[in-house]
């Protein structure tokens, strides 16, 4: 089978933004910066400025300054190995993702010095 060059160019773009959609759904797809350049440390002084989104890791939150029980107790049960998803827990689990990530994020919130 021969492919000629406008065929390719069609499958190189539905490949690309293929790409771009699909990590879009699954929650890794990020246009708006949180200052720190991702995952690892940045420039981040207040956990207000935090938020928690799908491609938050369960050490991402120990990170922020959320204690272990904190965290169980949201989640119903025992902390996972902390390289794992929160998203892709609670999907595997049965939780509701949203509810989870406000009940983390009430506590988050409230770790954040007062003004």
């Amino acid at each position: 089978m021969k492919l000629n060059s406008k065929i390719l160019g069609i499958i190189i773009l539905v490949v690309i933004f293929g790409g771009i959609a699909l990590s879009s759904a699954l929650g890794y797809w990020n246009t708006e910066t949180s200052g720190g350049g991702g995952y690892g440390g940045g420039g981040e002084t207040e956990t207000e400025a935090e938020s928690i989104r799908g491609r938050t890791t369960f050490q991402d939150l120990l990170d922020l300054g959320l204690a272990q029980e904190v965290i169980e107790q949201a989640i119903g049960g025992p902390m996972p190995e902390p390289s794992t998803l929160v998203k892709v827990y609670c999907e595997a689990n049965g939780l509701d993702f949203e509810i989870v990530k406000e009940q983390l994020q009430t506590e988050l919130d409230n770790l954040a010095p007062n003004d």
